[in-house]
């Protein structure tokens, strides 16, 4: 069912309809399908836990550890498939937002549907692909006409036939149009319209190019996104973290820490990551992370009240806070660090239960991995001590480690 009006011709929206329908079917096939996956493996598990329990005296540790393994290698599996099946759930009613028909060097043609996750038949054909799946970044990119994506087989070069955007609510068509993704667009405008809320909404069916290129930016390692207020910046920053979630395997929500200005913009932007199907990440303001690390004293000014501070004139060495608001400070950091890691060395022994390690021995071992920066070089040594005097076992190198620090 259409509830308002749109701009393709009936037949089109017919099919369209159909391939809603289609696609609604899937997902609610799948969720059931997961949901039964979940409650099996939950009770292999749980078997596997009781067998290893009874069984723990019989076995020799080379086999115990090889089921240990067994048995992570199915909760890491088991916790993928929740994974998908929390978006699935959350793109049951409104499953892709844009499409796109792509004609390869070949001449074949793709019907491209895109959403927040990807969806497959039973024939594991493609129904709805990911929107951060190299073949959507055409979507973001190209009008109609030539186009090119960067897939892990090679650049792959073709043409942009048809792009159509969607609005579903509740498992229904409410407006189907072809266009360019320009907002000047009367129906996109109600669309962007209907975004606005308390908190800061996901973006994916009106990133622009050029916020494409920064969310999907594997070559730089470090970038600077600069703008005015309310350009955009942050919501850039989110879907760069929702892509590199997706793109980088081992890479985690809680492998990433956000700074927020305040508790407010951190409560604002809580609904994006989950919006795009991945979890929160860590966020702290910046005076809070250095009050977690600096223990030595018992308070961190805050900017503001550094502020204060100045500006009612009870700053005692002005030159001082010049200075560490420099250039040149920058400079001066950075000769420091490598100083730090020429010529840092140990000046107490340190000791792991009975094991004593003098300060000698830990400096032949900073010479010998000069090369790896600091706190690198304190992991290997932890290592290579634990191995050393733990008959190749790791178990101790946190102990090591605390000691070295």
């Amino acid at each position: 069912m259409v509830k308002n009006k749109s701009t393709i011709p009936n037949k089109e929206l017919d099919l369209e309809i159909k391939r809603l329908n289609k696609t609604l079917e899937v997902i609610k096939n799948k969720i059931s399908e997961l949901g039964q996956e979940f409650y099996e493996q939950e009770e292999k598990i749980t078997e596997f836990k009781r067998f290893i329990w009874d069984n723990q005296t019989e076995m020799d540790p080379t086999e115990m550890k090889s089921l240990i393994a067994i048995n992570e290698n199915e909760i890491y599996l088991a916790l993928k498939r929740a994974d998908y099946f929390k978006k699935l759930y959350k793109i049951q009613n409104n499953p892709y937002f844009g499409s796109i028909i792509f004609k390869g060097d070949d001449n074949k043609k793709e019907l491209i549907y895109i959403g927040l996750t990807h969806l497959l038949d039973e024939k594991d054909n493609h129904l709805i692909y990911d929107w951060r799946s190299p073949i959507s970044s055409l979507f973001y990119d190209y009008e109609l006409g030539p186009c090119a994506y960067d897939a892990p087989m090679g650049i792959i070069k073709g043409e942009v036939l048809r792009k159509r955007q969607y609005k579903i609510e509740n498992g229904q068509l409410v407006h189907v149009f072809d266009n360019s993704l320009s907002v000047d667009d009367e129906v996109l405008q109600q669309v962007l319209a209907s975004n606005s809320s308390e908190k800061m909404k996901n973006i994916v069916n009106t990133i622009q190019q050029e916020q494409n290129k920064v969310i999907r930016n594997i070559t730089d390692k470090n970038i600077i996104v600069q703008g005015i207020a309310g350009s955009g910046k942050t919501s850039v920053a989110l879907h760069r973290i929702a892509f590199l979630l997706y793109k980088l395997e081992n890479l985690e929500s809680k492998n990433v820490l956000i700074f927020s200005p305040n508790q407010v913009f951190s409560e604002y932007i809580s609904n994006v990551l989950p919006e795009l199907g991945e979890e929160n990440t860590m966020q702290t303001t910046f005076h809070d992370f250095l009050k977690s690390i600096i223990t030595e004293y018992e308070s961190v000014e805050s900017f503001v009240e550094f502020i204060s501070r100045y500006y009612q004139k009870e700053v005692i060495k002005k030159d001082l806070v010049v200075y560490k608001q420099s250039d040149q400070i920058i400079f001066d950091l950075i000769k420091y660090v490598k100083y730090l890691n020429t010529n840092i060395k140990f000046t107490k022994d340190i000791k792991v239960e009975k094991h004593l390690v003098t300060k000698e021995e830990l400096n032949e071992y900073l010479k010998r991995y000069s090369k790896l920066p600091i706190f690198n070089r304190l992991e290997v040594i932890a290592e290579k001590l634990s191995e050393i005097n733990y008959k190749g076992s790791l178990k101790k190198k946190g102990s090591f480690y605390n000691q070295l620090k």
